[in-house]
């Protein structure tokens, strides 16, 4: 059984009594509409590859307490303004030290 605890307008997800992680970290849910479409990519990196998606959840990269990534993930748009099934983000990375 999947639960969820509300922490303002994120959510984490528990199952089985544990955080959901995912191999991009801890998942965070935000509340739907909160955050404007965004198009995928990454601070440190320059692409041709320009397309937008919905912010659902972020997650987040925690290593002896400092935060080392962060990205928010959602469903891509498509031309004509519905959701694709592709999950895009945009991440940052950063410098530990």
């Amino acid at each position: 059984m999947t639960t969820a605890d509300s922490h303002d307008n994120v959510q984490t997800q528990k199952a089985g009594g544990g955080n959901l992680m995912t191999d991009h970290g801890l998942r965070y849910y935000i509340e739907e509409g909160l955050l404007p479409d965004m198009v995928c990519g990454a601070t440190h990196v320059q692409t041709k590859f320009q397309k937008k998606f919905r912010p659902r959840y972020f997650t987040a990269k925690i290593r002896g307490g400092v935060l080392e990534e962060l990205r928010l993930w959602g469903p891509q748009v498509l031309k004509d303004g519905s959701l694709g099934q592709r999950e895009l983000d945009y991440r940052w990375k950063f410098n530990a030290g």
